[in-house]
């Protein structure tokens, strides 16, 4: 599989943004979690 190393960088940015979008995501839901809790 031979790809252009713009290309590769352009993935590997791609897949930083999913990271950090579902870190945040999992934050929220931990954050709810703990408010319910505390109920």
């Amino acid at each position: 599989l031979s790809q252009q190393p713009g290309q590769q960088r352009d993935e590997g940015h791609a897949n930083e943004g999913h990271a950090s979008a579902r870190d945040k995501l999992l934050d929220s839901l931990a954050l709810c979690l703990c408010v319910i809790k505390k109920q």
